[in-house]
């Protein structure tokens, strides 16, 4: 069996209670390897059969217990792009601190320079 491993960020917790009923909650669900989450970061690892039960799932579980998934996704304009090189520095630099750059906004931006 192949499973799929999801981090997801978790909103609403104050105590370690929380932090086991989460876990309870989830590791219940049919398909669900691992449920391991961690108060101090507010993130919760889930390893699962994704032919059994999609990471959708999961996210309802946690929000029908009471607690939150924060998903966002933010477009961040890029300054100070001279040419190519400096394009794909800082999208690579981005991925690396975890925020998405799209491709095409790189090439928007040097456009509007040229």
């Amino acid at each position: 069996m192949a499973t799929k491993q999801v981090t997801l960020p978790i909103t609403g917790m104050t105590c370690a209670n929380c932090v086991a009923t989460i876990e309870r909650a989830t590791k219940k669900m049919p398909g669900v390897v691992a449920a391991n989450v961690n108060l101090s970061s507010e993130r919760g690892v889930f390893e699962f059969d994704p032919g059994a039960l999609s990471e959708q799932e999961v996210i309802a579980r946690i929000e029908d217990i009471g607690y939150g998934v924060a998903r966002a996704e933010a477009d961040i304009p890029i300054q100070g792009l001279h040419d190519d090189r400096d394009g794909v520095q800082r999208r690579n630099a981005s991925l690396r601190c975890g925020v998405h750059v799209r491709h095409e906004h790189v090439h928007a931006l040097r456009r509007r320079r040229s």
